[in-house]
């Protein structure tokens, strides 16, 4: 093994594993752990094969195996780290509509990530303003509402932090009228 990247992460990082002879002088790839949990094999080749890391893993540095399907072992000595899991500690607030600014503090957010790519409310995306391990800022999408729903982070390495029950979406404010209807600039309407 040449190479492994990244190096940590959490569940869902996509993970590229590098070198030669990683079939073990087999014809496939058949299994690879991660600090030593299964993770789901993506595609492989005798020189790359790509990885989602599993869910589960308690923080710490392992080793990355390759086992093919001769039984033979391809070996990264501490080649990978889990990171912590996140923590979300607070959403606040915990209830709105589509625009609310909505504010997210934990611990691990990225999930040894260099980058949120994607945050989810509810399944509908919202749109990110500010983002780091400890606090998350965002604006809610559209959703259908008076429902419960879970928030979603997808990193950039393919890691994924979820909240189940995390948000509310309150009904949407409706404008019945309008009056005056005609009016000049400073007017009270």
């Amino acid at each position: 093994v040449a190479n492994v990247a990244p190096s940590s992460g959490h569940e869902g990082t996509l993970v590229t594993i590098t070198g030669t002879g990683l079939r073990g002088n087999g014809t496939r790839v058949s299994e690879v752990r991660l600090n030593d949990l299964i993770a789901t094999l993506l595609s492989e080749s005798d020189t790359r094969v790509v990885v989602s890391a599993a869910f589960g893993a308690a923080a710490g540095v392992g080793d990355v195996v390759l086992e093919a399907d001769t039984g033979a072992l391809v070996t990264s000595t501490n080649g990978w780290r889990y990171v912590p899991t996140a923590v979300i500690t607070s959403v606040l607030p915990s209830s709105g509509q589509r625009g609310t600014r909505v504010t997210v503090i934990g611990t691990d957010l990225l999930a040894g990530a260099s980058e949120l790519a994607q945050v989810q409310l509810g399944g509908a995306n919202a749109t990110l303003v500010s983002a780091n391990n400890t606090r998350v800022v965002f604006a809610a999408g559209d959703a259908d509402p008076a429902l419960l729903v879970s928030l979603r982070f997808v990193m950039n390495t393919g890691a994924v932090v979820t909240e189940e029950s995390a948000f509310t979406y309150l009904t949407r404010g409706v404008i019945d009228s309008i009056s005056p209807n005609v009016a000049s600039a400073g007017a009270r309407v």
